[in-house]
């Protein structure tokens, strides 16, 4: 009866040892699966920022497009921007506006980051809008009281920008 006994418990153990080996194995393969799909969503969120960055500086600087901006007329066609190999090769944006009403817009990015066998694709949307007419702001209110240290009696104008 005992002859056995011991052939039986090595191959139990070793047969719990094995499955332990493939359950950390497994664990290991995800966590790195789930750490690469990290990365690349990380590098599409930092694709779109600067593809914002970039068309909202397009529309500052460019008489054009500023001039569509304010009066309302942005839409794809007129505003589109593809970039490439924005943070690493391979990757891609496509970046437009589309007015909302004059002096607002919404700038619309579509991203494709590849990041070895994975890819994040992402999409954003950011509202921008323009200070529209001449606000003056007389701050000489903030200093009521008699504070000989504090007096203000400039007045500010804002001429309009985009925000």
């Amino acid at each position: 009866m005992r002859k056995g006994f011991a052939l039986i418990t090595v191959t139990i153990i070793t047969f719990l040892f094995v499955s332990l080996g493939v359950l950390f194995a497994d664990f290991s393969t995800a966590d790195a699966r789930i750490a690469r799909a990290h990365a690349a969503a990380t590098q599409a969120y930092y694709v779109d920022e600067a593809a914002t960055a970039l068309l909202k500086r397009k529309i500052k600087t460019d008489a054009a497009l500023r001039d569509n901006f304010v009066n309302g007329t942005l839409n794809e066609s007129n505003s589109t921007l593809e970039l490439s190999n924005v943070l690493q090769t391979n990757d891609h944006a496509r970046v437009y506006a589309e007015s909302t009403g004059q002096g607002d817009a919404k700038i619309i990015v579509k991203s494709n980051t590849p990041l070895g066998t994975t890819s994040a694709t992402r999409t954003t949307k950011t509202d921008i809008s323009r200070a529209l007419g001449d606000a003056l702001t007389d701050y000489t209110m903030l200093t009521s009281g008699t504070n000989p240290y504090l007096m203000i009696t400039t007045d500010t104008q804002f001429n309009g920008g985009i925000l």
